[in-house]
């Protein structure tokens, strides 16, 4: 996590705009004196808003948000009745999904589907089942598949062969021989899906994957004479912001993306995700300075533990601010720290923030998708301004009229 001294500088972050702050200080600090710190809270409308505008997208046929990105059935409920589609990877996420009102034809389960139990409620309630190793394939399956693929030079983590666990995805000989099984098995759409490697970062690469995945669908047809239907890319766009890089053109990205469609010898729709670039930044995080020392530069400790933000891949989309202090000059370099400093609970390093002194509440932004990584409270300020907690209980939502009710029955004892 830590950088040196020379990386630091020239990654020192640019300044941030205090005004994206979806609440008023006074607003933020009458919140605070209703729940405390340390709090995450997300903006109900700036989720909506963001909902619509990504899928406004018209060069994607659906986008997807992860049930494990935010846990919170509030706000999955949210994605739902904007149309988004939901990807589970558990049965406990499956019940979640179905209870925030996703319609069995907007689930993806891309979860181990070893229990004939499960192949049977994916059939009943009509979702899509991902596959992401030939030999974790169940006897029935329902009527859509997606087919998870390694594309040949795209960095994909592997697990080793002796592991228990699905690999990351199948190759084309693979995917070709599952592709005309799950024909044989009367599987009427196929999908193929690449893996996910977070959120582009650069322009064209979601559009190298648009291309790549062209040509292995194209490949299966030629090969074993089964269509794949649609593509999906297994990332979405990249963040508006960056620590280190400038934001990304998403303008050039979607262009670069229908070229490589418009090239390709018959129509793709495309799916993409859209966990990060929706949930990231309509959340933040408040902690309080417990104290300020001084090292080589200020170091200020907050009273929080924060496992999920000190990890290098989310430090980069980290923008820190101090309430009430948004506007004040002789900003200097700073470290924060958080309570447990055994486990190098490293916040950020070398940020551009305000003089800090005890008792100021820091505002982590762009927290999103790690709120399931804190004991903080979490509240959601709903679109008329009222303020509710979350719950990761799937029971405070109200369950979709269209679901089973009772999508899990027990197993059966033996004996």
């Amino acid at each position: 996590m830590k950088t040196t001294g020379k990386t630091a500088q020239k990654n020192r972050p640019e300044t941030f705009d205090a005004d994206r702050l979806f609440l008023p200080d006074e607003a933020l600090l009458n919140v605070l004196r209703r729940t405390g710190t340390p709090l995450v809270l997300y903006d109900e409308k700036g989720l909506r808003d963001t909902a619509k505008s990504l899928l406004n997208v018209p060069i994607f046929r659906a986008q997807t948000v992860s049930v494990s990105a935010c846990p919170f059935p509030e706000i999955l409920r949210v994605a739902c009745e904007e149309g988004m589609r939901a990807v589970c990877r558990s049965p406990q996420e499956l019940q979640t999904a179905i209870a925030c009102g996703f319609p069995g034809d907007r689930i993806v389960y891309a979860g181990v589907c070893a229990r004939p139990e499960l192949a049977e409620i994916l059939c009943r309630l009509g979702a899509e089942l991902l596959i992401g190793s030939p030999v974790l394939i169940p006897e029935r399956l329902p009527d859509r598949v997606a087919l998870q693929c390694s594309i040949p030079g795209r960095a994909v983590f592997q697990l080793p062969a002796s592991s228990h666990r699905p690999r990351a995805g199948l190759t084309f000989e693979e995917a070709a021989v599952v592709a005309s099984m799950a024909k044989r098995r009367g599987v009427t759409e196929l999908c193929l899906a690449a893996c996910p490697d977070g959120n582009c970062k650069a322009v064209g690469v979601l559009a190298q994957k648009t291309a790549q995945l062209i040509r292995l669908a194209e490949r299966i047809r030629e090969e074993s004479g089964v269509e794949i239907g649609s593509i999906h890319l297994g990332s979405g766009l990249g963040l508006e912001y960056s620590r280190f890089k400038p934001p990304v053109d998403d303008a050039a990205e979607l262009e670069a993306i229908r070229q490589a469609l418009d090239a390709a010898p018959r129509a793709y729709p495309v799916e993409c995700s859209a966990s990060r670039r929706l949930f990231e930044p309509n959340a933040i995080f408040v902690a309080s300075c417990l104290g300020v020392y001084e090292r080589e530069k200020p170091t200020v400790l907050i009273g929080a533990s924060f496992r999920q933000l000190t990890i290098p891949q989310m430090d980069r989309y980290r923008h820190i601010s101090v309430l009430g202090k948004n506007g004040v000059t002789g900003r200097c370099a700073t470290d924060v720290v958080g309570t447990d400093l055994l486990a190098k609970d490293w916040f950020a390093e070398s940020r551009l923030l305000p003089p800090v002194e005890p008792g100021d509440r820091l505002i982590l932004h762009d927290v999103g998708c790690c709120a399931a990584g804190t004991s903080a409270e979490c509240c959601l300020i709903r679109a008329d301004g009222s303020l509710r907690r979350l719950s990761r209980d799937p029971d405070c939502c109200a369950a979709s009229p269209d679901a089973p009710s009772d999508p899990f029955p027990p197993r059966q004892k033996s004996g």
